[in-house]
This record gives C-alpha cells, structure tokens and sequence, in this order.
C-alpha cells in the first residue's frame, strides 16, 4: 500500500471513529461484529477483501464474503465490504462478480463507482434490500435446507428463512453462476447464460404456498413471477441465469387463508 496508503487509511480510520463512534474499524468480522453490536452500535469490518481479488481463488474469495457477512448479521450487525480497491485488477467479464459475491452474502457495498459499471446491482440492492438485510433471517444449511438445485451453480451458501408478520416466512435462495476460471487473476468469458434452471422446494409441515418469485440485476432489476409444479415437491422453473438471480418462496400457515 505504501506511506500514502497507509497515511490515508489512518486517516480514514479516525475521522469514522470520530463521526460514528460506534462504528468499529478493523479487527477480524467476528470480533468487530461483537464490539461494535455490544451496545446496539453498527459494525464496519474493513479487511482485505478487495485486495484478496489479486490471484485469489474466486470460491475461497466468495466463502471468505459468506462468513464476513454471516458473522456480522449473527450479531446484529451489517457488513460493509470495501471492494473496489480489486476491481481494476479484473478483467471486464469478471467485475460483476465483487458486487454479485457481496450482496449475494447479504453485505453492504462500500466505494461503489459508476467506473464499475455495476449501478444495476446497486439498483437491485435499494429496490429488494429486505431480502438481502433483514437482520431477522437467519441461514438454513444441511437437512433444513428445503432448496434443491441439480445446476452447476453456487447456492447452497446462501438460502436464508425471513420471518414476517401472521407467521408467514420467505424461503430466499441466491444462485451464482461460478466464473468461467478458478482464479481471480484468469482472463475469462463471461458466464454461459443457464436457462429454465430446476429448482425443488419441500414446503414445511404445516405451511402453504403463498407464492414464488425470481429476482435479478441482469439487464436491470426486475422481478418475475414463477408457476410453481405440485408433486412431492414444488418445482420451480428460473427461466434465466447470467451472473446472479435471487429466489424467494412464501410460505403461511395452513390455517391462514389470506
């Protein structure tokens, strides 16, 4: 980084300490998360996610992104991720994918630029910021993980449960189509766009289907309704896949008509 870089994020460092008090700066996402939510504060881990862009491995990075942003909503907080320090490293094709691993995990973008070229996922992050934010969804992993998906896709990471009021609950899943490389130093094509993408849904005893939707940025943030096929699981149909959709499932009590 340098005298100037270092100068600059001391700097930075202690006008944010100073305007927001309660924000915590540095340390590892769990321990800041811990502090800074300690007495209900908001919590910034400002790590070297950016800078791991550099020749890192794109599923190390985007494990690195889940558990960042997953320890600070475990204590109430929100993660912010500093990412546009790596994107100028990145070939065209591959930029999407700091915002896409980010909002994905449920984390904040910091240093968003319209040089990126990405102001539709900051688009899609103000219009549906519930299904990403809300402090009150917690993850499924393993056997309570209603989703199933067959694709060659990343998913499994990112299925949360978001309580609303009447007891009703939203199923969401994220799929991530992976990068054409490995490496996040690889010049590669963008992803092949998947279509009419399967994806089951076991609804949960005691529960109906209220509705299914597909979200996505690509080519700008749009939501679309899915026909949901009954057998001894709901089948969904995703009809497009470039970098990034989101899916959420609704779900009330049987006994809940409306």
């Amino acid at each position: 980084m340098g005298d100037a870089g270092a100068s600059l994020t001391r700097g930075l460092r202690a006008a944010l300490t100073a305007k927001y008090p309660r924000f915590v700066v540095g340390g590892s996402p769990t321990d800041a998360a811990r502090k800074a939510t300690a007495d209900k504060g908001g919590m910034l881990f400002d790590g070297e996610i950016g800078q791991r862009f550099a020749g890192a491995c794109w599923e190390e990075v985007a494990n690195e992104m889940l558990f960042a942003a997953r320890a600070a909503r475990d204590e109430g907080g929100y993660q912010v991720s500093r990412i546009a320090g790596g994107i100028p490293a990145l070939c065209w094709a591959a930029r999407p994918y700091p915002y896409v691993l980010t909002l994905a995990a449920g984390a904040h973008v910091a240093d968003a630029s319209p040089a990126h070229g990405m102001s539709r996922y900051c688009a899609f992050a103000m219009r549906y910021g519930e299904f990403l934010y809300d402090v009150k969804a917690r993850p499924l992993l393993g056997e309570v993980n209603p989703f199933g998906v067959t694709a060659p896709v990343w998913w499994q990471g990112y299925v949360t449960v978001r309580p609303l009021p009447g007891r009703r609950l939203q199923y969401i899943v994220s799929l991530v189509n992976p990068p054409a490389g490995e490496r996040t130093d690889e010049v590669i094509a963008p992803p092949k766009v998947r279509e009419n993408i399967l994806v089951t849904f076991r609804l949960p005893q005691g529960e109906r289907l209220v509705g299914a939707w597909a979200l996505s940025a690509e080519p700008e943030p749009r939501t679309v309704a899915l026909e949901p096929q009954v057998g001894e699981a709901i089948t969904l149909t995703v009809p497009r896949l470039e970098y990034w959709t989101m899916i959420v499932v609704e779900t009330a009590p049987e006994e809940v008509k409306k």
